[in-house]
């Protein structure tokens, strides 16, 4: 009877044994894999509001968070629960896929009123003179939303950017590049003609093609000839100093209209523009500083420079 008693005994303390040594195993395996992890928090301002998706600012970090379910207003200040392996920190803004979401603050400004204020004059009647700061001061004619035929205009114009490109591709510049750079410079932002013709009588793609050879040659000023636009801007009363980011301003702009009325040429529009982001290093922190104050610019920017 003791033998049963004891046999039973030590029958059960092996099981316990075997459940014991069970669980460890399992809760290793557990930890190894990540698989229990304890909740974060973040708590951000709303800078980019939509159905499928939120952009928060955070201790002068951006991020964007998936699979929302509430509907917030850019302004709102919202806290968002989330496991660390469901982060991406490698893509830019970092990407969140949250647990939890929960509304902090309603924004208490009138965010809606300036952007409609906004959108209405993002596209302003008359070319303004760039700012010296990066702030999006430079407006453009109301870009052509009709047909996209080439007409009197585009062609010279582009025969002109045709003969430009092939001097920027040579081995050395010569001093006529100078020359070319004030002329597209004066031609996109001062009024200035090319051929007998304005920026604002190009069409929207032609528009594009003349932002992208700007940048381009605004870069190979600066690297072969540096302190060149510092010294005209001193000698004229146009600012030529900070054409990068209003080039960049105004190709955003004249894209979001494109996209506003014409897929096909929206989808041609953010594909330049990917190249140009590739080309130029042009990061979302860069977007978000051109745009400035004009957070309703924000979102359209946003997606032309992510190509969603």
């Amino acid at each position: 009877m003791e033998f049963i008693k004891r046999n039973s005994k030590n029958i059960m303390i092996g099981i316990l044994f075997i459940l014991f040594i069970s669980a460890c195993i399992t809760i290793f395996y557990l930890l190894n894999n990540k698989q229990i992890e304890i909740s974060k928090d973040i708590t951000g301002t709303v800078i980019i509001a939509d159905k499928e998706y939120l952009m928060i600012e955070s201790n002068k970090e951006n991020y964007l968070i998936i699979n929302i379910k509430g509907d917030y207003e850019v302004g709102d200040k919202v806290k968002f629960t989330y496991f660390e392996s469901e982060t991406n920190i490698e893509k830019t803004p970092k990407e969140i896929k949250i647990r939890d979401e929960e509304l902090i603050e309603k924004n208490k400004t009138e965010i809606k009123d300036n952007e409609t204020e906004n959108k209405d004059h993002n596209i302003n009647e008359n070319v303004t003179k760039p700012s010296n700061n990066n702030s999006n001061e430079n407006t453009i004619n109301k870009p052509n939303t009709n047909n996209e035929k080439l007409d009197s205009a585009d062609i010279t114009v582009m025969n002109y950017m045709n003969t430009l490109e092939v001097e920027l591709n040579k081995p050395s510049l010569g001093e006529s590049v100078k020359e070319s750079f004030i002329t597209l410079i004066d031609f996109i932002f001062y009024k200035g003609s090319i051929k007998g013709h304005t920026f604002n009588e190009l069409s929207n793609s032609v528009k594009l093609k003349v932002l992208s050879s700007a940048l381009y040659l605004d870069s190979k000023i600066d690297k072969y000839f540096p302190g060149y636009k510092e010294s005209i801007s001193s000698a004229t009363k146009n600012i030529y100093t900070n054409v990068k980011t209003n080039i960049i301003s105004v190709y955003l702009d004249i894209t979001t209209t494109i996209c506003n009325s014409n897929n096909e040429l929206c989808d041609s529009a953010k594909d330049g523009f990917q190249s140009l982001k590739k080309n130029f290093g042009l990061t979302f922190d860069l977007i978000k500083e051109i745009a400035g104050d004009g957070i309703s610019n924000l979102k359209n920017w946003y997606e032309i420079w992510s190509g969603k």
